[in-house]
């Protein structure tokens, strides 16, 4: 099945997005970050030296966690068509034949449900970040993004899950990274 949702002028080429004004939603980011400096009583800045720590980071492990993205967007007098796309019978040029891509599918496809108006859930996502400091100039981090929506939610955007290592030389004008990453997409 293909669910297919949009505003009845979207293919035309003079569509105007800001004409969306019987959309209305909501969306929320909520997140922290800790730093742990174990030696901040080495970077207390006096009248002196007030501007020779700019360029150095102050902690030895830094978390920041953030939820982002919860929320969604009601599109009052958007259309949402559904799909049977069991035809295996068809190329590209046979679909490209047609005025537009919801002509091509009706006329390939068999429609199976038709509504006005849906609603999208924004990708919410959970995101994770370590930062540990070996000395002051190497580092470790670890980074991650993982999607917090359902994969049988029709109505939702995703996120790829993604697992991020990546050690680091920093310096004041040079920095070397090497990211190892994992990425599932969904």
């Amino acid at each position: 099945n293909l669910t297919y949702a949009r505003f009845a002028d979207f293919d035309n080429d003079d569509y105007d997005y800001k004409t969306l004004d019987n959309a209305t939603g909501f969306g929320v980011d909520l997140g922290f970050v800790y730093e742990l400096r174990p030696n901040y009583s080495n970077f207390k800045a006096n009248d002196t030296t007030a501007d020779n720590f700019k360029d150095k980071n102050k902690y030895k492990l830094k978390i920041g966690v953030s939820v982002t993205d919860v929320g969604y967007v009601n599109y009052k007098d958007g259309i949402k068509e559904a799909f049977n796309v069991a035809n295996t019978n068809l190329n590209q040029d046979q679909f490209e034949a047609g005025e537009d891509f919801g002509d091509a599918l009706s006329t390939f496809y068999t429609r199976t449900n038709a509504a006005t108006g849906y609603k999208m859930d924004l990708p919410t996502a959970l995101h994770v970040n370590v930062d540990y400091s070996l000395n002051e100039k190497f580092y470790l981090n670890l980074n991650t993004d993982f999607s917090l929506m359902s994969k049988s939610r029709i109505t939702a955007n995703r996120i790829s899950n993604v697992v991020s290592f990546t050690p680091r030389y920093e310096s004041k004008w040079f920095s070397f990274y090497v990211p190892l990453s994992i990425i599932e997409n969904n």
